[in-house]
């Protein structure tokens, strides 16, 4: 999914930095202009909006707690995984814990589980 979301930035002439667990999986949208990362911290660390699609609340907790402190002071973090609601809570207090200057959006292309 977050290739698709990545793929129509780009077409609408948006700069997109980007990771992904398999990178092998980013290479096509090189051709499209996407800049590539080897970690998701490099991916962040200038961006003033983050999206995160991602499979499940474990991975989702884990790249918020890699990137929230490298994060731009006043970035927007853009939570787009089905993750549940009570992890969803859990996102949102550790993102601002990491680094309060953070604004959370929980955006989930799917709606939260209950």
């Amino acid at each position: 999914m977050g290739y698709a979301f990545a793929r129509n930035l780009l077409k609408n002439h948006f700069r997109v930095h980007a990771w992904n667990r398999e990178k092998a999986r980013g290479e096509p949208l090189l051709a499209d202009g996407v800049n590539l990362h080897d970690t998701p911290g490099e991916a962040v660390e200038s961006a003033d909006v983050i999206l995160s699609v991602l499979a499940d609340a474990k991975a989702t907790l884990g790249i918020i707690s890699e990137t929230a402190p490298v994060c731009k002071k006043g970035a927007v973090f853009c939570q787009m995984g089905t993750i549940g609601i009570d992890e969803t809570s859990e996102a949102a207090r550790l993102l601002h814990s990491l680094n309060p200057s953070l604004c959370y959006i929980d955006a989930p292309v799917s709606g939260s589980k209950t």
